[in-house]
This record gives C-alpha cells, sequence and structure tokens, in this order.
C-alpha cells in the first residue's frame, strides 16, 4: 500500500469548512458548510475532488460535557453528530482506532483501520497544554487545526473525518482508544 502526504486545514471563510489538499496543494476532499444554523444540524456538502463525488450530511453542534475518571479526575467528552450519530461512532463503525503520543509540541496520531496500519496525522502548536483545559492532563488538542497526514489515497475520507472531528472538539483521552 502506497502512502501519499495531504494537508488538511479550516479555509479561513466564515463558514467552518475544511479543506484536505495534496502535495502539490490542489484540494483533494472538502467539507463545505452550506448555511450556518444556531439551533440545528448545519448542512454540509463533502466534496472527494478525485472520484468527481458529492455527498450531503448533516453535521451537528460540537457538545462538550466533563466525564470523571477514578485515575484522571477528570477530563473532558466532546463530540458531534454527522447524520444523528456520535462522530466517534461513525469512525469505529468504518473500523478506525489510533494512538495518541506527543513528541515536544507536536501532537501524533497513529491510525488503524481493522487493525491494519494505515498512516498518521501530526499537528502541533503551543496550546497542546492549555491550563484552561487543566482538568484533562494533555490539554486541549489539537491547537491550530492544521494537520499532517501520510495515508494511502483510500482512506483520505476516514483521515479527513478524524482530522475534522479532532478540530471541532474539545479532544480528550476517552477517545485515544
Amino acid at each position: 500500500m502506497q502512502f501519499s502526504d495531504y494537508v488538511f486545514h479550516f479555509t479561513g471563510k466564515g463558514n467552518q469548512s475544511f479543506v484536505m489538499k495534496n502535495s502539490a496543494g490542489e484540494p483533494v476532499y472538502e467539507a463545505v458548510c452550506e448555511k450556518i444554523t444556531l439551533f440545528r444540524d448545519t448542512p454540509f456538502r463533502f466534496c472527494d475532488h478525485r472520484a468527481k463525488e458529492e455527498t450531503r450530511k448533516m453535521i451537528g453542534h460540537t457538545k462538550t460535557t466533563t466525564l470523571e475518571f477514578d485515575h484522571f479526575g477528570g477530563t473532558l467528552d466532546s463530540t458531534f453528530q454527522v447524520d444523528h450519530v456520535d462522530v466517534w461512532n461513525v469512525l469505529t463503525e468504518q473500523g478506525y482506532s489510533f494512538r495518541f503520543h506527543s513528541r515536544g509540541l507536536v501532537a501524533c496520531f497513529h491510525v488503524f483501520c481493522n487493525g491494519e496500519d494505515v498512516g498518521t496525522i501530526e499537528t502541533a502548536g503551543s496550546g497542546l497544554i492549555n491550563p484552561k483545559y487543566k482538568d484533562s492532563p494533555l490539554g486541549k488538542i489539537p491547537t491550530n487545526g492544521i494537520f499532517k497526514i501520510n495515508c494511502a489515497d483510500q482512506n483520505v475520507p476516514g483521515f479527513f473525518l478524524i482530522c475534522m472531528a479532532i478540530t471541532k472538539t474539545e479532544f480528550s483521552l476517552k477517545h485515544m482508544g
């Protein structure tokens, strides 16, 4: 299986959209927010530019709660829904899991799909350990929503959703499973 390098980031537009680009800077996958809503789920258009396919999904608002862990004291549980299903459940159903470690201020995610190594995601920033999130042993991860990705082409949609999930949520130990 051949892996390629990609970059994932917020588009910088005021509409919550995200894009994943190849090493030549060309968009390969994106989620375009079609209309910002305050009280209902937000419609997004997911575009796979390689396959020239589009799907529409409803993305729920991010919800964060505090959970109690015996060993760690307190930490955050944060999620949003994709078509009324918790994003972490969607990723689990697709077979994705990952291990997390940090290398200085670089947050590293080693990604697996159905137990097979399918790539890595890395991000960095000064907010990796943030006093505002002192109840979480690791603070808020990541900090800037810019990810360096190395994965196989067939895993681009899954990696995109993982990055979107990490960016939109208060990532915690609960999701490192």
